[in-house]
């Protein structure tokens, strides 16, 4: 369950819609844009599609267009609600570029050129041969103020990167006011005490881009119902419509569902979601493909994997395989298997190159499956509901058992035998 609002909160962050979004943009924003909406007043979580700042790098328009759409797809699914947030494409709103111009009267150029992020990126254009470096990416951090500072934003949820960012949004903030008058909000950023930097695998000195960094050495990371061996959504479930087949996959049937969410609040890796635009939404997880596995298919993913990361098996074979792998090659995967013991083990297992609370998994659920915790309490709702009534009952009757007589009886012997005043 999520806390009460803040009311006192206004949130705005960006992203932009270049390359293909990876573990650095689920941890240092996805992330918490989801967890902003349930922390703020309904509307006051206004998150943009930064698509002007994706033109101060070399662009083909009709690709910037297909990713506008592919990242605003992308934070539907990560759980934003259009319903609780405002979501929009910071192009439309010509207000962002006329108040840059106007900050750009009160920013200096020495504050600009000692911006970390525009020193890192010009170095590594100038090494590309025939690169070109544009005046917008040196003006980057001004039309970023706008972003936020036209909303009166408070608070600024980024990475560790763009801390300097924000600083300098205070500082242009601070010069307006003082020269026009109390106008402007200086915000806050919050950055996450976890994965606020995701590193480049390859070159551990830079930070982990969607434009700067390699393939190689960007994570990408597969996420999707674990299908637990003993499913919470599963046992929580008041109707079965969450059902564990004997085959492994937990699978959702629509005509039983009556819509309680109890899945969603019971699942310790927070995977089934609903959809939200719809009278009688679905619930929308990973069923392993079971129809193609009850047609001895494997489940489509696995088969349209270009480069075999993904392995499909029977679990102990699947087990054996990742520790050969890990004993292998010490050096080039953590040693853990996760899934192996998570929440009491799970259909999906992951090996990794980095400790996985950096890839965003939960890595406090413990050894024990999540049905556990509630079976004992479960055992004794019968003798509750039984017990209880049948105990009070007997409890009245011993009570009532012939007292009213004694009484009667006890007062008309005293009648009878006693003295006349």
């Amino acid at each position: 369950m999520s806390s009460a609002p803040d009311t006192a909160d206004r949130i705005f962050s960006g992203i932009q819609p270049t390359g293909r979004k990876h573990l650095g943009n689920y941890i240092g924003a996805i992330r918490q844009y989801v967890e902003g909406q349930d922390r703020v007043a309904e509307g006051e979580a206004i998150y943009c599609i930064v698509d002007l700042h994706a033109i101060t790098l070399d662009y083909e328009p009709t690709e910037l267009r297909a990713r506008v759409h592919d990242t605003i797809a992308i934070l539907l699914a990560a759980g934003l609600d259009p319903e609780r947030c405002v979501l929009f494409r910071q192009s439309d709103v010509r207000e962002h570029t006329e108040l840059c111009w106007l900050l750009s009267a009160v920013t200096a150029w020495g504050d600009l050129n000692r911006m970390h992020q525009w020193k890192a990126k010009r170095e590594l254009l100038e090494d590309r041969r025939g690169a070109f470096v544009s005046a917008g990416l040196f003006n980057y951090p001004i039309l970023q103020a706008a972003d936020v500072l036209a909303y009166r934003a408070t608070v600024v949820p980024v990475g560790d990167d763009q801390r300097q960012h924000i600083e300098l949004m205070r500082e242009i903030a601070r010069r307006f006011n003082e020269r026009f008058g109390p106008t402007l909000v200086e915000p806050a950023h919050r950055i996450p005490a976890q994965g606020a930097r995701i590193m480049d695998l390859q070159d551990p000195s830079s930070k982990m881009s969607t434009t700067g960094s390699s393939d190689q050495g960007t994570v990408y990371v597969k996420r999707q119902c674990m299908h637990c061996h003993q499913a919470a959504c599963a046992s929580a479930c008041p109707t079965e419509a969450m059902n564990k087949t004997l085959k492994g996959p937990v699978i959702w049937d629509g005509d039983k569902c009556i819509g309680c969410r109890f899945c969603m609040i019971s699942c310790p890796f927070d995977i089934p979601k609903f959809e939200y635009n719809e009278w009688n939404p679905r619930l929308i997880k990973c069923t392993m493909c079971f129809e193609r596995q009850k047609e001895g298919m494997k489940p489509a993913c696995v088969q349209a994997c270009p480069t075999d990361t993904l392995q499909f098996g029977i679990q102990v074979d699947n087990l054996e395989i990742a520790r050969h792998r890990i004993y292998a090659h010490p050096d080039k995967y953590v040693h853990q298997i996760y899934g192996e013991h998570e929440a009491g083990g799970t259909g999906w297992l992951y090996l990794s190159a980095v400790p996985f609370d950096q890839l965003g998994f939960r890595t406090d659920l413990g050894r024990t499956p999540y049905p556990e915790y509630t079976r004992e309490f479960l055992y004794a709702v019968p003798a509750i509901l039984f017990g209880v009534p049948a105990f009070l009952l007997a409890l009245n009757a011993l009570a009532d058992k012939g007292e009213p007589e004694e009484v009667t009886e006890l007062g008309l012997h005293a009648g009878e035998g006693g003295h006349k005043p």
